[in-house]
C-alpha cells in the first residue's frame, strides 16, 4: 500500500505543478475505490503566510494564546518517490529440482520464466512467488549431482515501474546427494568377555562426498581402562558408492573385578552428510565377576497346591484360624469375604462366602485371633468401618473407624485391632480425606471394644519441617494430615508400639497403641542407585538384562512392614514395593524422558533420555527441581526394588537387599526368561521400566530357633526365603514361583498377602506359608518340611508322662499332677518360662497359642491356651 501510495502522491505533485514536498508540508489525496479514476488532491506547504484567522487575532485556535504556531516541522516524510530498481539479492539450489531468489523488493513478474536463464539448460516448470518474503520459488526439471549450474536474471520489475538495469548471474548452484549416515540398532549388549566386536554404521546413498566421525560419548565405561576403539574418522570417498556398511571396532578389557555393568554411548558427526534416525548408539558392557545370590537351601519351602478362590476374582489377603481350621480370605472384586475349610491343605473347600455390600464399597483386609475375625471394609467418601465375626461368619459387631480402612491387624497379645486408613483422594483431587490409624481396644471383649483414631493433625503446623526432613506431603493443596496415607502396620513384642509404612510419603509413623497417639512421623531416605551394589535393570527397551548404576534415587516406599527380634534387639523389615498418586485430577507420574533436566546436573542428558537407558524409566514429578526453576536437578524412582532392615529403635537403616531380588530372578533356571514380567502378561522385562519385581509384602517365622523372612514379588511372582540370623547380612535361602512359566502367563499371579502357620496350629505335619494370589484369585499353599514342632516329629506323652490340666486352659493357669522342674516353649522354639520344683505355671500373660512343656526328667506335653 505505501508503494501505491507513493506512486499516486508522486503524480499528483506533478499533476498539480508542485514538483516537491518539503519537510513539514501535508498532501491528502482521495479517490474512488469502484473503479473511476477520478481523485482530488489538496496540498498544504508550511509558510507562514498560509495561517490566518477569522478575527484578526492570531488565535485561530481560541485557546488564548496568540498568534497560533505554525506546523511543527519536525521530519515527517510521508513518502519517498521510488526511482530504485529492483534486484536479485541471493540464488540457492534448495533441491535437485528446485531453487530460490530472493529479491530486494516486492517484484512485478517474479513467476515469468522468461526472466530466467539456467545453464546448462534445465527445464523450468512452475515459479510460486511469496509477496511477503520477496521469494520466488523455481521448480525445475532437475540438476545433476555435483554439477555447477549458472543462474542469470534480467528484466524484473518493481512496483514503481523500474526495471532490472542489467541481468545478474549467480554461479556455482550445486546439488551434492549426502549419504544418509545412522547406525543400524539403537543398542547393543556384550560381554566383557567377547573381545573384539563390531558396532555397524549404515552409509545409505553415498555419492563420495563429505565424511563422519565416530566419538564417545558419557557413560561410565572408561575408554583404555574398560575397552579401546579402533578408526573413527571416514572419509566418504574413500568408501564404495551406494549403499555400504561400516564397522565399529571395539576391543573390551576383561578384568577379575566384580562391579555393574558398564555402559557408554556412540555418536556419530558428519561434514556434507545427513545423519539417519539413529545418531546415537549405547553399547553395554556386561560384568562377569559379579555372581547372582546362591541359595543355601537351608529349610525348603514345597509347593501342596493352589486353590481357585472364584473365577474371574481376586484374592488379596489372607487369615487362618487354628481352632476351626479356616481361611478367611478377601475378594475385592466381588466385594465378598471366603470363609474356606482349611482341614486338608491339599483339598480346600468353601464353607460359605459372604457378600459385604452391605457393608460397604470395598473389602480390603481381614484379620483373626483366637476364634475372631475382623474385615475392613471401605466406603465411598465416608468414614470406613470393622465387621467382627465368629469364625462362621456370623456379625458380632460394627464399629467404624477412619477413612479407607486399607489393613487391619491384631496386635501381638490380641488386646487390640488397628486399622491402616489410607484416607486416598477421590479422582478429580477435589475431596482428599485424612489418612489416620485407628485402635480398637478389645480388653473387655468385642461387645465392649471402643475406638480411638490416632491423626496427624498435631502435625499440619510442621509440614515445612517434615519436607524439609525428607517426607513426602505433596498433593494439591493438602495438609500434613490429608496427605499422609497409612497402608500397613505392624507391632513391637510387647504389643506397645505399632509401625506403619505411609506409602507414598515414603515414611513410618510410630503410633503409641495404648495412648492411641502418633507419636513420630520418620522419613525413609532415599536409594542412591549410584551406588555400588544398587544397580537396576532400567529399560524395558534394552533388549538383554543389564544391571547398571544409574544417577537415580529410589524412594523406598514400603508396603509390608513387619517386626522381629535378634538378640533382644528390635528389627523392622520392609518390601520396597514404591507407588504413585495417580488420579484424573493430579498425577506425579512422568517418564525421565520427559523431563527438562539440568544441564549442570546432567551433562549426558541426551545420552540418559533415550529408550536403552533411562528414557522410559517411570519417575516422579513431584521431587527433584531443587531449586524450582522448572528444570529437574535430581530423578527420583518409585521403590527400591529391595527389601531393608532398619533399626525400630532408632529408624536408622541397617541392611538392603540392593539388586539381589532382581538379580536371583534373572539367574533362576526356570523363570530368569520372565525377567520383570508383569503379573498379567509375561513379556520379557515388561516392568524393568517400572519398579522391577515389585516387593509386595514379607512377613517373618523362627524355625528351629532361625529367623527366616519370607517376601512376596508381586510382578514376576514367588516368595523369596532369606535367613535373619545377622540383620547387618541377611542370606538368601530359597526361591520359588508357581506361576506358570511358559509363553502364556498363567498360574498364581500376583501375590498380595502372605502367613506362615507355625507347625502347631497347622493341619499338616510342618508348618506352612499360604500365599493369596491377587490377579489369579488363588491361594498357593507351600509345606516347609524341616519346620516341626520344637524340632521334634512329633509332640507326644514320653515315659515319663506328664499330667498337664485344664488343656486347653483358658484360666491363666496349668496344673502338674506331680512337682517338676520345667521349661515351657513356644512353637518358635523360643523358651518363653521356666520353674523348679513347681506344681503349676503362671501363665496368664503368656499370648494364647499352642506351647510345649519340657520336663527336667524328659517328659514332653504340648498344651493349648486359650483366652
Amino acid at each position: 500500500m505505501k508503494k501505491v501510495l507513493q506512486v499516486i502522491l508522486s503524480f499528483c505533485l506533478v499533476w498539480s505543478g508542485l514538483s516537491a514536498q518539503s519537510t513539514g508540508d501535508l498532501s491528502f489525496v482521495a479517490f474512488n475505490a469502484d473503479g473511476n479514476d477520478g481523485f482530488a488532491m489538496v496540498t498544504f506547504v508550511d509558510q507562514a503566510a498560509n495561517y490566518f484567522t477569522q478575527d484578526g487575532s492570531g488565535d485561530q485556535h481560541n485557546d488564548g494564546i496568540a498568534p497560533d504556531v505554525p506546523f511543527d516541522t519536525t521530519p515527517f516524510v510521508i513518502m519517498a518517490n521510488d526511482a530504485t530498481p529492483p534486484a536479485a539479492i541471493s540464488a540457492t539450489a534448495l533441491s535437485a529440482t528446485q531453487l530460490a531468489v530472493v529479491f530486494s523488493e516486492a517484484v512485478v513478474n517474479a513467476t515469468d520464466a522468461g526472466n530466467y536463464q539456467v545453464d546448462p539448460v534445465v527445464t523450468i516448470n512452475s515459479i510460486d512467488y511469496d509477496p511477503v518474503t520477496f521469494t520466488a520459488t523455481i521448480n525445475h526439471s532437475g540438476f545433476e549431482n555435483a554439477v555447477a549450474y549458472t543462474l542469470t536474471i534480467s528484466d524484473i520489475a518493481d512496483e514503481a515501474g523500474n526495471i532490472q538495469p542489467e541481468p545478474q548471474v549467480f554461479t556455482g548452484l550445486l546439488v551434492i546427494a549426502q549419504a544418509t549416515i545412522g547406525f543400524a540398532d539403537d543398542h547393543t549388549i556384550f560381554m566383557e568377555s567377547d573381545g573384539t566386536v563390531t558396532v555397524p554404521v549404515q552409509v545409505t546413498g553415498n555419492s563420495g562426498v563429505g565424511s563422519f566421525s565416530i566419538s564417545v560419548a558419557f557413560g561410565d565405561a572408561v575408554v583404555g581402562d574398560d575397552f579401546t576403539i579402533g578408526t573413527t574418522d571416514f572419509e566418504l570417498n574413500t568408501l564404495p558408492a551406494g549403499d555400504q556398511t561400516v564397522s565399529i571396532e571395539l576391543t573390551i578389557n576383561e578384568n577379575a573385578v566384580a562391579q555393574s555393568d558398564r555402559w557408554f554411548s556412540l555418536v556419530i558427526s558428519g561434514t556434507n552428510t545427513l545423519l539417519g534416525s539413529t545418531d546415537r548408539h549405547v553399547v553395554y558392557l556386561k560384568d562377569n565377576d559379579t555372581p547372582a545370590p546362591v541359595a543355601t537351601g537351608s529349610i525348603d519351602l514345597v509347593h501342596l497346591g493352589s486353590y481357585l478362590v472364584e473365577q474371574d476374582g481376586s484374592a488379596e489377603i489372607i487369615a487362618h484360624d487354628a481352632t476351626s481350621n479356616r481361611l478367611f480370605v478377601i475378594n475385592s472384586i466381588f466385594n465378598k469375604l471366603h470363609i474356606l475349610d482349611f482341614s486338608d491343605p491339599r483339598t480346600i473347600t468353601e464353607i460359605a462366602a459372604i457378600d459385604m455390600s452391605a457393608y460397604g464399597d470395598g473389602i480390603n483386609s481381614v484379620a483373626s485371633n483366637d476364634g475372631i475375625v475382623v474385615v475392613a471394609e471401605q466406603r465411598d467418601e465416608a468414614n470406613g468401618i470393622v465387621v467382627f465375626f465368629d469364625t462362621d461368619g456370623n456379625e458380632i459387631r460394627v464399629l467404624e473407624v477412619g477413612n479407607l480402612p486399607d489393613h487391619v491387624s491384631f496386635t501381638p497379645d490380641g488386646n487390640f485391632v488397628l486399622t491402616a486408613n489410607e484416607g486416598e483422594p477421590n479422582a478429580d483431587y477435589t475431596v482428599d480425606a485424612e489418612g489416620s490409624v485407628s485402635v480398637i481396644d478389645l480388653r473387655n471383649g468385642v461387645a465392649a471394644a471402643t475406638v480411638q483414631t490416632a491423626t496427624f493433625n498435631a502435625y499440619d503446623s510442621q509440614i515445612d519441617q517434615l519436607r524439609a526432613d525428607g517426607v513426602r506431603v505433596f498433593g494439591p493443596n493438602a495438609s500434613v494430615s490429608q496427605d499422609m496415607e497409612p497402608e500397613y502396620i505392624t507391632y513391637n513384642s510387647s504389643s506397645s508400639i505399632a509401625y506403619v509404612t505411609c506409602q507414598e510419603n515414603n515414611a513410618l509413623a510410630i503410633v503409641n497403641i495404648a495412648a492411641a497417639t502418633i507419636d513420630a512421623i520418620l522419613p525413609l531416605g532415599y536409594k542412591d542407585h549410584l551406588l555400588a551394589g544398587n544397580e537396576i535393570d532400567a529399560s524395558d527397551r534394552a533388549d538383554g538384562i543389564v544391571f547398571s548404576n544409574w544417577p537415580v534415587l529410589g524412594m523406598y516406599m514400603p508396603d509390608g512392614i513387619n517386626y522381629f527380634e535378634v538378640g533382644g534387639q528390635g528389627y523392622l523389615l520392609t518390601a520396597n514395593e514404591g507407588d504413585s498418586r495417580d488420579y484424573d485430577g493430579y498425577s506425579e507420574e512422568a517418564r525421565v524422558n520427559d523431563l527438562l533436566l539440568d544441564a549442570t546436573a546432567f551433562p549426558d542428558a541426551e545420552a540418559l533420555q533415550r529408550n536403552p537407558t533411562l528414557g522410559r524409566l517411570s519417575i516422579t514429578t513431584a521431587n527433584g527441581d531443587t531449586d524450582g526453576d522448572g528444570d529437574y536437578d535430581e530423578i527420583y524412582v518409585f521403590g527400591a526394588r529391595s527389601f531393608t532392615v532398619w533399626n525400630a529403635d532408632t529408624g536408622a537403616l541397617v541392611w538392603d537387599s540392593g539388586s539381589e531380588l532382581e538379580r536371583l530372578t534373572a539367574a533362576d533356571p526356570d523363570f530368569g526368561s520372565l525377567f520383570n514380567v508383569s503379573n498379567d502378561n509375561n513379556n520379557f522385562k515388561n516392568r524393568s521400566d517400572n519398579k522391577g519385581p515389585e516387593p509386595e509384602t514379607i512377613i517373618t517365622a523362627e524355625i528351629g530357633g532361625v529367623p527366616y523372612a519370607f517376601l512376596a514379588l508381586e510382578r514376576i511372582g514367588g516368595i523369596v526365603t532369606y535367613d535373619l540370623s545377622d540383620p547387618t547380612a541377611p542370606v538368601f535361602v530359597d526361591y520359588i514361583n508357581t506361576r506358570n512359566p511358559g509363553a502364556d502367563e498363567g498360574g498364581d499371579l500376583a501375590p498380595e498377602g502372605l502367613i506362615y502357620i507355625m507347625a502347631a496350629n497347622s493341619p499338616a505335619d510342618t508348618g506352612l506359608v499360604v500365599v493369596a494370589n491377587e490377579v489369579s484369585a488363588t491361594l498357593s499353599v507351600y509345606a516347609i518340611p524341616s519346620d516341626v514342632v520344637v524340632g521334634l516329629n512329633d509332640v507326644v506323652e514320653t515315659t515319663p508322662t506328664l499330667g498337664v490340666f485344664p488343656n486347653p486352659s483358658n484360666m491363666g493357669v496349668l496344673y502338674f499332677d506331680r512337682p517338676v522342674d520345667y521349661t515351657l516353649f513356644d512353637l518358635q522354639g523360643r523358651a518363653v518360662q521356666t520353674g523348679k520344683n513347681a506344681a503349676y505355671a503362671q501363665v496368664a500373660a503368656l499370648p494364647a497359642g499352642t506351647y510345649v512343656v519340657r520336663t527336667d526328667d524328659g517328659a514332653i506335653v504340648k498344651v493349648v491356651l486359650a483366652r
